[in-house]
């Protein structure tokens, strides 16, 4: 076996460098793709490599390689081990079929196993001790350590074993206990200093204010020990400090008190029992329900390996193992690789330390450099990806500049800093510098309003970038744009001001089942399937009709007087009428059919449209109409996993379950939109332009809650996870963030500086990761002051920074230009306002009347435009025979690929034509006539346009003005200097008399595809041409 551990940063080429690798492997080395196993972190991901190790293999003549490869063991860790499970079924004594939980319904089974495997007494115990030491929600910690001691291979039977570690480590920092403080000491002294205070004739406001916080404390029925750090901290001012310094001076000291000291060790330990009896309780749960989750998979993959039989096999069958965005891997997932490794011939890791942002998912940014370091020293051998193919040149350059230092304790100079690869240039500066100030106060909404209006007067302004696949500048659009926060809530804030301005917004965020869209569609199928919910009515009548009650109400009353109030009347509306006629096969129907069924007999699409909101939020509407239709499948697996019935019903109910839980994720902005995300959500991502915010926030350090801890021991490949333990510390004063007696001691501790520095290399990671998703322009934000580096910045201690502007020069001696602008908003309302005038009853609406569209307009089915003049433009004079009466549409399918593979690679076997022939239309036509038919329009093409590009089957997609979509692929597309050339492939073997005729009649498609491909390309078609592919000829068509 032989290690090899690629370093990839940013841009590097990383999925490049993997797919030549597995090409020349497969084409040199008589490795077959079977024999290979490839994983990686997302599905895309997989999906992306399988297609790009083909078309790679394709383009070395290697067919059956490349179609080898679309069904080789490349996925993601659970498909591919979990396929390995169904494979090894039999030997491991497991069911084939493995009924995988999501984390949602995971965390739903962890809870009843959490609350059936404790008893009354040990639940109250909990609560108690939790109220004490102020932790918000046991059960919650309890699930965290359960979560970390899974994945990372740790047996529930060491729990005990953690809980007295964890109690002997917390205890060497805390004082030795004194018997003279105590909690009836502690009351007794504030019962005087109140007494005593009472007695002052004329009390200062401070004092008054020691006083009532005190008697607050008093009045507890209950006290917490977070009340002693409150004593401590009181301000009686001059006139109270004599008489309240005994209380304060004991609150100091809670540290020393022995029930306090009891009450922490207490409750570590009835944590960690708990986290064990739930583990057990969950393992049996899944065990008789037959399910298992990805932990588990990776667990029960990690027994497998150990089983003779597998291990045989899995050496007999597989050679390389290769481990894509490797920095990302779990503890449980080394440990698994390590194993398959000892039975492959080669391992390749690919991955960048540097972009180890994940550890809040359960990867340890520490193994990844244990592992690369391991592999330096001896254990494999590394290599670096030193060009970067995704940046302008100064961007790069700046790249390097901000990160070497930062990152020389981790990597060596030459695994941060890139060589640009990209020489182009634009009008833009590379870096620009914005100073969001405010008038009066500061505030979140001020600066963020400013931002907002930056980057509407930035798009507005024409900035320029370059357009990757029509090689030249452009200006850019809202698309190119992507906001970078450091969470959730400024991102969703930040959409908000954005939204207000009329800036359109693609940001990934719950709401989806309170939006009007989706409570229409869900109260079409509350209608479908029970005639007697009279609310669902009133919302389709409402939503439909913007008719307020009083058009209805009256009829209601009347209903409802004459003892009828679940009947409404079925010709109220069309749509309750046609959801009337739906009815009677709706028990017949599956959710899927349900649904579609309401959505259409409820005319929602249409009704959405007649909303009249603009183009851009109808969008937004009917992508969230097709989001709610996805999510019946995972209703349905949800169901499946459960053993639960999938019904309507069931169906809407769970969706209201995920509303509670903030998990009804909308569907993203489908328009041309700016994107918002946090930094975590952009890795893997890139744009022309991105605005880093969020620069000021400060870098946070804590030792509470769970952690792993790890001895002093080498790296062991073989025995990645051993030495690790996991570690818990409550903390029992959360309200003090930080500015308490216990978080004060702790910050001389050895665990604060080795979780400090953990931290400060965690939050560089995150920042190179946000600072490396621009392609040709980054923006820096600064808060108050032009020279205001924030917190989070001033981390890479940089001289670059601020930077002033015009041309900056870096140490290195490269250059890039600087623009720096100051923002101020000074007035702006919340963002949580909304600018619609609320009523009780709303207004009504007014609705536009609109004839019924044709959703799939394409191109083939326009009608011939009449204005096209059609000339022939140039004739081969060669026929590509036909034998005997085929079925013409297949013959032109198989014309058309070939056409494609001859014109993307004219120098490819014939004999690969001739296979393909002879197994779709045997004896039909020869594959080297079309060769030849191919190579004389390549040849046509390139002696008229020598620098040409030719594109075949270019993908095209585009939404009409009419709410139409227009989607298919364009035969051929031929790229110049001047423009696009249009070329439509017709198989129809007329002779040439028949030409123009023929021609006219597909004006219309080719007048589709020159409109559609002006539009999203933003570059002039200059000709359109049908070629005659039998008969051998080209003609123009032009309007």
């Amino acid at each position: 076996m032989s290690l090899h551990y690629t370093q990839a940063s940013a841009g590097s080429g990383k999925t490049h460098s993997i797919e030549n690798d597995v090409a020349d492997k497969l084409e040199h080395d008589d490795l077959l793709p079977s024999e290979i196993i490839a994983v990686t972190f997302t599905k895309d991901a997989a999906e992306e490599l399988k297609g790009r190790i083909s078309q790679t293999l394709i383009g070395r003549g290697k067919l059956e390689l490349a179609t080898g490869v679309m069904t080789a063991r490349i996925g993601t860790v659970h498909s591919v081990f979990g396929q390995l499970l169904s494979d090894f079924a039999f030997e491991l004594g497991l069911s084939p079929e493995q009924r995988v939980i999501d984390d949602q319904d995971k965390k739903q089974v962890l809870a009843e196993a959490l609350e059936s495997s404790l008893s009354l007494t040990e639940i109250k115990s909990l609560n108690q001790l939790s109220f004490r030491l102020s932790v918000q929600d046991w059960r919650d910690d309890v699930l965290k350590i359960i979560e970390m001691m899974r994945t990372n291979a740790m047996p529930a039977s060491e729990a005990n074993t953690f809980a007295q570690t964890s109690i002997a480590t917390l205890k060497c920092h805390l004082p030795n206990a004194s018997p003279r403080v105590t909690e009836a000491e502690f009351i007794q002294t504030l019962e005087d200093a109140v007494q005593q205070a009472d007695q002052v004739v004329k009390p200062t406001s401070g004092l008054l204010g020691a006083v009532d916080a005190c008697q607050q404390i008093l009045r507890q029925q209950v006290l917490t020990w977070q009340n002693w750090v409150k004593v401590s901290k009181l301000k009686p001012t001059k006139m109270g400090d004599p008489i309240f310094a005994q209380a304060m001076s004991i609150g100091l000291e809670v540290l020393k008190c022995q029930a306090f000291q009891q009450e922490l060790s207490e409750f570590i330990t009835l944590v960690f029992h708990a986290a064990e009896k739930a583990m057990d309780a969950f393992a049996d749960i899944k065990n008789s329900r037959g399910l298992i989750d990805f932990v588990d998979q990776e667990n029960l993959a990690l027994f497998a390996i150990d089983h003779p039989v597998v291990q045989q096999r899995l050496k007999e069958e597989v050679r390389y193992l290769i481990i894509d965005e490797f920095q990302d891997t779990s503890p449980l997932q080394l440990a698994l690789f390590s194993k398959v490794s000892e039975l492959v011939e080669d391992v390749l890791m690919v991955g960048d330390a540097k972009q180890a942002i994940y550890g809040f998912r359960g990867s340890d940014p520490k193994l990844t450099l244990d592992v690369l370091d391991y592999v330096q020293q001896g254990g494999g051998q590394t290599n670096t990806l030193s060009n970067s193919y995704r940046s302008r040149a100064g961007l790069v350059e700046l790249t390097n500049e901000l990160f070497t230092a930062p990152f020389s304790h981790l990597l060596k100079s030459d695994q941060v800093k890139l060589t640009p690869n990209n020489s182009y240039s634009l009008a833009s500066a590379e870096l620009e510098w914005w100073t969001l100030t405010y008038e009066g106060r500061k505030s979140n909404e001020r600066t963020l309003s400013a931002l907002a209006e930056g980057v509407r007067s930035h798009i507005e302004a024409g900035v320029e970038v370059w357009d990757k696949k029509l090689k030249r500048p452009r200006q850019a659009k809202w698309r190119d744009l992507a906001v970078l926060c450091r969470n959730n809530v400024e991102a969703s804030q930040l959409a908000g001001y954005c939204a207000r301005i009329g800036i359109p917004v693609s940001l990934e965020r719950a709401g989806l089942v309170e939006t009007p869209e989706i409570s229409l569609a869900l109260a079409c199928l509350r209608r479908l399937i029970d005639p007697s919910d009279s609310l669902a009515s009133a919302e389709i009548l409402t939503l439909n009709t913007g008719d307020g009650p009083e058009k209805w109400l009256q009829d209601r009353l009347a209903a409802v007087s004459a003892a009828k109030s679940w009947q409404w009347n079925n010709t109220a509306h069309p749509a309750l009428e046609r959801l009337a006629s739906a009815r009677e096969n709706v028990g017949l129907f599956s959710i899927k059919e349900a649904l579609n069924t309401a959505l259409l007999a409820g005319d929602v699409a249409k009704t959405v449209c007649q909303w009249n909101e603009g183009a851009k939020l109808t969008e937004h509407r009917l992508a969230n109409l097709a989001q709610l239709s996805n999510l019946v499948s995972d209703y349905e697996s949800h169901c499946s996993a459960q053993f639960l019935a999938a019904t309507p019903t069931g169906f809407i109910l769970w969706l209201k379950n995920k509303e509670q839980c903030f998990d009804d994720k909308q569907a993203p902005n489908p328009g041309d939109a700016i994107t918002i995300a946090t930094y975590h959500k952009s890795k893997g991502l890139e744009w022309p332009i991105v605005i880093c915010h969020s620069l000021d926030s400060p870098l946070k350090v804590s030792l509470f809650g769970s952690r792993i801890t790890s001895q002093a021991l080498p790296f062991d490949w073989q025995q990645p996870l051993r030495g690790r333990s996991l570690c818990y510390w409550p903390n029992p004063f959360p309200e003090q963030r930080g500015n308490d007696v216990l978080a004060a001691q702790l910050s001389q501790s050895l665990e604060w500086k080795n979780a400090e520095q953990q931290a400060l290399n965690e939050a560089i990671q995150l920042l190179y990761v946000g600072i490396t998703r621009a392609r040709d322009q980054l923006i820096l934000t600064a808060i108050g002051k032009e020279d205001a580096v924030g917190n989070w910045l001033q981390l890479l201690n940089s001289s670059a920074l601020p930077p002033a502007k015009g041309l900056l020069t870096l140490s290195s001696g490269a250059t890039l230009n600087v623009e720096k602008q100051t923002l101020v908003k000074p007035d702006v309302p919340s963002a949580s306002t909304n600018t619609r005038a609320r009523h009780w009853l709303a207004p009504q609406l007014q609705l536009t009347e609109i004839a019924a569209v044709d959703y799939f307009q394409p191109a083939s089915k326009i009608p011939p435009h009449a204005q096209s003049v059609c000339t022939v433009l140039h004739d081969f004079g060669t026929r590509i025979p036909i034998n005997g009466k085929p079925n013409m549409d297949q013959l032109g399918s198989v014309l058309h690929h070939c056409l494609a593979l001859v014109l993307a690679k004219p120098d490819l076997d014939v004999e690969i034509l001739n296979e393909l022939v002879k197994a779709e239309v045997p004896g039909v036509v020869q594959g080297d006539h079309i060769f030849k038919q191919g190579l004389a329009l390549f040849d046509w093409v390139k002696t008229r346009y020598p620098n040409a590009v030719l594109h075949t089957e270019m993908p095209i997609m585009l939404m009409l003005s009419d709410g139409g979509l227009r989607q298919g692929a364009i035969d051929l597309v031929v790229e110049t200097d001047e423009g696009w050339i249009v070329i439509d492939h017709k198989s129809n073997p007329q002779p040439k008399s028949k030409w123009l005729d023929i021609a006219q009649e597909h004006s219309g498609q080719l007048k589709a595809y020159w409109d559609a491909l002006e539009v999203l390309s933003n570059k002039p078609v200059i000709s359109s041409l049908v070629h005659f592919s039998v008969s051998g000829g080209l003609v123009e068509v032009t309007a």
